[in-house]
């Protein structure tokens, strides 16, 4: 199942991290496999990157991002398969 993450990161995010992601990033338990990246916004001090990966091994987004030189400061998951959080608040629920 797709999973959709946005992480704000430490560093500026550009078009060679989307590339880097996309061409896959080797971590200590094996390859890490992106399914597709975009840079949502970037400035010197931070970047802000959505992501998409199919995989769901522990902090894996978190090592993914740090193994390339780009820590995360915030992370949220967005989406899992079709279901997206949309405009649902923290704490409250939805009928699916």
């Amino acid at each position: 199942m797709e999973k959709t993450y946005v992480a704000e990161v430490a560093g500026a995010v550009d078009k060679g991290t989307v590339r880097t992601l996309l061409a896959g990033v080797t971590l200590e338990d094996g390859p890490v496999e992106v399914r597709r990246a975009r840079v949502v916004s970037s400035t010197s001090e931070r970047g802000i990157v959505e992501l998409v990966i199919h995989e769901g091994r522990n902090r894996i987004v978190r090592r993914l991002l740090a193994e390339i030189g780009h820590p995360v400061q915030h992370l949220t998951r967005t989406a899992i398969g079709p279901v997206r959080i949309g405009n649902l608040r923290r704490g409250t629920l939805r009928e699916l």
